[in-house]
């Protein structure tokens, strides 16, 4: 009788764990951009942002590389301002010390640390200016040449 109270038992506690694990595997990652950049930055985006690009590494822990690309059909100055993005002319401003630069060097060279090459109608114009908000490892980036917000997640090494 002991025994097969142990036995399920131990049946009973494998089961419970094994539910556990796959309701914790199935849950990871299922938010949308919009819904991710709300959470982890508090900022709301325009109403009219639509995904141009999406790529996201997947990762149990969500310390993976994220580059959304997001197209705006009116320009978002109040948005900008409200938010405090800061301007920028000259991406070297970025610096390879910042994490930021991670950002550049991705989109711009392909010196990829997330092994994910953008593709090149999604680079985005550095060249010509941009504003940008965030601390590692979010940053939503607005290049108004385009009305392109980008949201870079950089990977934790």
């Amino acid at each position: 009788m002991k025994v097969i109270i142990k036995n399920t038992v131990v049946a009973v506690m494998i089961a419970m764990i094994m539910l556990g694990a796959v309701i914790l595997f199935v849950g990871c990652n299922r938010e949308s951009p919009v819904q991710r950049i709300e959470r982890v930055m508090g900022i709301e985006l325009p109403s009219d942002a639509e995904v141009l690009h999406e790529y996201r590494e997947d990762s149990f822990r969500d310390r993976s590389a994220r580059f959304v690309l997001f197209q705006l059909s009116i320009n978002p100055l109040e948005f900008v301002s409200f938010y405090r993005f800061a301007r920028s002319e000259d991406p070297s401003e970025l610096g390879v010390g910042t994490r930021l630069h991670w950002a550049y060097n991705d989109t711009r060279n392909n010196n990829n640390i997330s092994n994910y090459v953008v593709p090149q109608e999604f680079h985005p114009p550095w060249e010509d200016g941009f504003y940008w908000i965030g601390d590692f490892p979010h940053y939503l980036i607005f290049f108004p040449v385009n009305l392109w917000i980008l949201y870079i997640q950089v990977p934790s090494i």
